[in-house]
């Protein structure tokens, strides 16, 4: 699983980051290689069988905290 992962990864990087950096929109360039590292961990993670927490129970408290809900 992990193999395929790299693959595609590998795949999206030289079809669509390389044509990004050669382009010269450096703020584009690093907006998206950072997405791109970000779903690339999580994806080597989920490959692994690691459990994710998810971010709703915090940023649900988050929104509560600043507009005093509850």
């Amino acid at each position: 699983m992990l193999a395929l992962v790299v693959l595609v990864y590998g795949l999206i990087v030289l079809l669509d980051i390389v044509p990004i950096y050669k382009e010269k929109p450096r703020k584009d360039f690093w907006v998206s290689t950072s997405l791109l590292a970000i779903s690339f961990i999580v994806s080597v993670l989920l490959s692994f069988g690691m459990d994710i927490p998810s971010p709703a129970g915090p940023l649900k408290q988050l929104i509560n905290m600043i507009y005093h809900l509850n």
